[in-house]
């Protein structure tokens, strides 16, 4: 199958991607071919490009995490590595790709269409556009994956108190959201009251807090009696570290 497909030879700004036309061989065992519909862009991906993030294998190199596409074809099942639950490998059959399964070097995302495993497939709600399937589940498994490093699980969320900082960003919404799904308490952060009233749908607590020194007498405000955090997501780092410290609760 012929397939277009964007690589860089040098670090640089995007200008440095060039497209080239490459043939793919028929899907082996436990691989399928992918047409792609949409593909996610991400920021690991700019940093990528800029050589600023993991360094490229070799050059020429391919990029790119995510993305959903329709199955052309299936090659035999490899036992060692089966399929998600849910997933079938009928041809037109649409699945997303999971981030962290695809050989970002070797292959990447940023293409018409791909040779992929059959273990990295994911499947798609209809309910989702191709955009929206493209884009999803980097952002689902970075939050969802940093609550449960937290300690922050489905089966324990329920009484628990999370803070998610710079809340209106688009790991913050991410991580609001699923932190509220499986029960905890929310609390947001912004910077300024320009974004309260959106926050207040997906937070149960919005604190506006344009300097992180006053995050720890906010967090105990917030709610009924003097009560601090449990656990944190923070795309912010800097002052803020010492700050959700003292906010949290003893042992949390």
């Amino acid at each position: 199958m012929q397939s277009r497909v964007w690589k860089l030879s040098e670090y640089g700004d995007p200008s440095v991607l060039q497209c080239h036309d490459e043939t793919l061989p028929e899907p082996g065992p436990g691989q399928v071919t992918l047409r792609l519909k949409a593909i996610g862009l991400n920021r690991a991906e700019f940093n990528f490009v800029a050589g600023n993030y993991v360094p490229a294998r070799s050059f020429p190199t391919c990029l790119g995490h995510e993305a959903i596409g329709e199955i052309i074809a299936a090659g035999p099942p490899a036992p060692e590595q089966p399929p998600f639950p849910g997933v079938s490998l009928e041809p037109g059959t649409r699945v997303a790709l999971r981030p962290g399964a695809v050989d970002v070097g070797g292959m990447g995302s940023y293409r018409t269409a791909g040779l992929y495993s059959q273990a990295g497939l994911l499947p798609v709600p209809e309910r989702f556009t191709d955009q929206e399937a493209a884009g999803f589940w980097m952002g689902v498994l970075t939050a969802g994956g940093g609550l449960r490093v937290a300690g922050i699980t489905p089966d324990n969320a329920a009484g628990k108190r999370v803070l998610v900082t710079a809340g209106a960003s688009g790991m913050g919404v991410m991580a609001l959201k699923i932190a509220r799904a499986w029960g905890a308490e929310t609390l947001a952060t912004t910077r300024g009251e320009a974004k309260r009233a959106a926050l207040s749908d997906l937070a149960d607590h919005v604190l506006v807090c344009p300097e992180a020194s006053a995050l720890p007498d906010l967090v105990k405000q917030a709610g009924e009696g003097e009560k601090g955090i449990d656990a944190a997501f923070d795309p912010i780092g800097g002052d803020h570290v010492p700050a959700m410290i003292q906010a949290a609760n003893p042992l949390a």
